[in-house]
């Protein structure tokens, strides 16, 4: 760490620990409640139950049922950048994060997409930390390879997990060009026990350190980040898992949306005239594939009730806030190229390497159009769970008029804990959502992907596809699939949302992105 951001770093962790003393601990008469953010990998905006997909996630629907759900909330196009977002309440370019991470051998210039979080930044482990937190992580990093950017160097007292991307649930497979990676307390750890499964190995280190907490920490307040891998590809699950989708699916991806359309169209998520906006002419696709993706998304959840189960027995789930999201839209990537399935393998086994196919994806996104990758609505859109008993002062409810995005988190759990957001956060505080108002956003949402560009202001979203290099204008009232692009009926809307972007984009700095030096990193390696 140079010595600027070093001295940058001090000054605001200095303001941080000054401003848990200044702030009104109001505190007194309430303690501060323990958080734990609930992150799913590559999960599709309606991949549950509660949302019409015929995946069982009873969990997250009691949790929807009893809490807060936000239709209108966004993330990054890819997992890195939502994660750096996250956990620092800035825009990903801002800490290093504009694309994903480099190895830890590489020397990147350092900038938008060195492939690090940027050290000099303050994450909401160590914000949360300074104002007596401890704090955990249990999953997915994927925020920096060299051990100096682990999470022990950014505020997690302990940690578990992947800190690289996608992995087998199974194993770490050390024979390929993108090294993998876990950790264990900021030490390398390799999975050791033949019946190693991912999703059961992060939950299982969560209920430690939540049982660790409670010994020895008593009522003190905890962070637990909890970074599921799943639904992410490979297709991997138990075989018992598998077998409760076995009938679930057929060959016609077609059918699934149209039965997710209802669903969304009953909790009034869609309009009554949008047949025509919704994309439903998908190719087939292979039942088992979904089955296994299925399986996947119930593991999560069967984790997370291990979660809630546990929180019941120690009787902290009143004032534990809970959110649950998913990193960005389903994957339609083909990873065959990677060479790592055997074709002896069953699927969804230790040795297969497969992802679900651009079909299934779609059906995953429904309503939306587009990909993990975009910009589009199928990309960027997730549903976001927020339940908290003894902070929410109003019924449960669906809000479908407050726009939210991923970085607003940020300075919303810092105010519920007590803690002042640093002034140079980009998010928004949504705390008043807790208490029956909805979020009226003061500044347009931006975002920036190799190449593909966004902008949503209120009812309008303007995207600018690489492939077509122009800007398209829907509006998402009336046009929740983005079918209908009305940039020629509304020239100045659209002039005015992509100049409102390009000053972003500079502000920012989202140029200089070089897909072959970053390819050229994992060649050397």
């Amino acid at each position: 760490m140079n010595m600027r951001c070093l001295m940058s770093r001090l000054a605001s962790l200095a303001l941080l620990l000054t401003s848990v003393t200044v702030l009104p601990v109001l505190a007194e008469e309430k303690s501060p409640p323990n958080i734990i953010v609930i992150l799913l990998d590559d999960a599709g905006f309606s991949d549950y139950s509660f949302l019409g997909a015929a995946i069982q996630t009873p969990t997250i629907d009691a949790l929807a049922k009893s809490g807060i759900t936000i239709s209108n909330f966004y993330v990054q196009p890819r997992c890195s950048p939502t994660r750096a977002s996250l956990l620092t309440g800035q825009h990903p370019h801002s800490v290093g994060l504009g694309f994903l991470t480099t190895p830890a051998t590489a020397s990147p210039e350092p900038g938008p997409f060195q492939g690090f979080l940027e050290p000099s930044s303050i994450t909401l482990a160590e914000a949360l930390k300074a104002r007596g937190y401890r704090t955990y992580l249990s999953g997915k990093w994927h925020l920096g390879e060299a051990k100096r950017h682990w999470p022990e160097q950014h505020g997690f007292d302990q940690s578990f997990g992947l800190i690289s991307g996608a992995s087998s649930y199974y194993e770490l497979i050390t024979d390929q060009p993108m090294v993998r990676r876990m950790a264990l307390n900021g030490a390398d750890w390799t999975p050791t026990d033949t019946d190693f499964y991912m999703t059961e190995a992060i939950t299982d280190f969560a209920v430690e350190r939540i049982n660790q907490h409670v010994e020895n920490q008593g009522s003190k307040p905890f962070f637990l980040y909890l970074a599921y891998t799943a639904p992410h590809w490979p297709l991997h699950a138990p075989r018992s898992a598998i077998a409760e989708y076995s009938n679930h699916f057929d060959g016609n991806p077609n059918n699934a949306v149209t039965h997710r359309v209802s669903q969304l169209r009953s909790l009034g998520l869609l309009p009554e005239s949008d047949d025509k906006r919704i994309s439903t002419e998908l190719t087939s696709a292979d039942p088992p594939l979904m089955a296994v993706y299925a399986a996947q998304m119930t593991e999560a959840d069967r984790g997370i009730a291990i979660i809630r189960a546990l929180l019941d027995d120690l009787e902290l789930s009143d004032n534990t806030l809970i959110a649950v999201f998913s990193d960005n839209g389903a994957s339609a990537e083909d990873v065959s190229g990677r060479n790592l399935h055997n074709s002896d393998a069953r699927l969804g086994d230790k040795g297969s390497y497969l992802s679900y196919g651009t079909s299934w994806a779609s059906v995953s996104n429904t309503p939306f159009r587009g990909h993990k990758g975009s910009t589009y609505e199928g990309g960027i859109r997730s549903p976001l769970v927020l339940y908290w008993p003894d902070g929410t002062t109003t019924p449960p409810r669906l809000d479908k008029t407050s726009i939210v995005s991923v970085a607003d988190l940020y300075p919303t759990l810092l105010s519920v804990a007590g803690v002042e957001t640093p002034p140079d956060s980009v998010g928004e505080d949504m705390s008043k959502l807790f208490h029956g108002e909805t979020l009226t956003r003061a500044a347009p949402l931006f975002w920036e992907h190799l190449g593909w560009r966004g902008a949503r202001d209120g009812d309008w979203k303007a995207v600018y596809d690489p492939s077509t290099k122009r800007w398209q204008l829907f509006n998402l009232t009336l046009d929740p699939g983005e079918q209908m692009d009305v940039s020629s009926d509304y020239p100045k809307m659209t002039s005015r949302l992509a100049k409102a972007w390009e000053q972003w984009s500079e502000q920012v700095g989202t140029n200089g992105f070089d897909m072959k030096v970053w390819q050229s990193y994992y060649r050397a390696n």
